[in-house]
């Protein structure tokens, strides 16, 4: 059995983030904006692909709780992904606040 894994961050290049979530991950790992900004093209493929998602890992969860600045992005990946999931949130940074 082979494990797909897509990651899907900012400043690499967003036709290969596509195809890799054309795969069928079972994981993604991303920043919420790129996520969403993918997902909201409503291109049929990728939102058929990302509903095989079984283990979410996204990125800047310290930004999340301080800032909300991601709230819109949040809502565009949730409303897609499958209900049975595992998601799990990190940062690289701690904030002050």
């Amino acid at each position: 059995m082979t494990v797909e894994i897509a990651l899907l961050i900012g400043g690499m290049d967003y036709v290969k983030h596509a195809l890799d979530l054309k795969n069928f991950p079972h994981f993604v790992v991303a920043t919420p904006g790129r996520l969403a900004s993918l997902m909201e093209n409503e291109d049929d493929e990728l939102t058929k692909a990302f509903s095989n998602v079984k283990y979410l890992v996204l990125d800047e969860a310290d930004r999340f709780v301080n800032d909300r600045c991601f709230l819109p992005d949040l809502k565009i990946i949730f409303k897609l992904l499958p209900k049975t999931r595992q998601t799990l949130m990190y940062s690289a940074t701690v904030s002050e606040k």
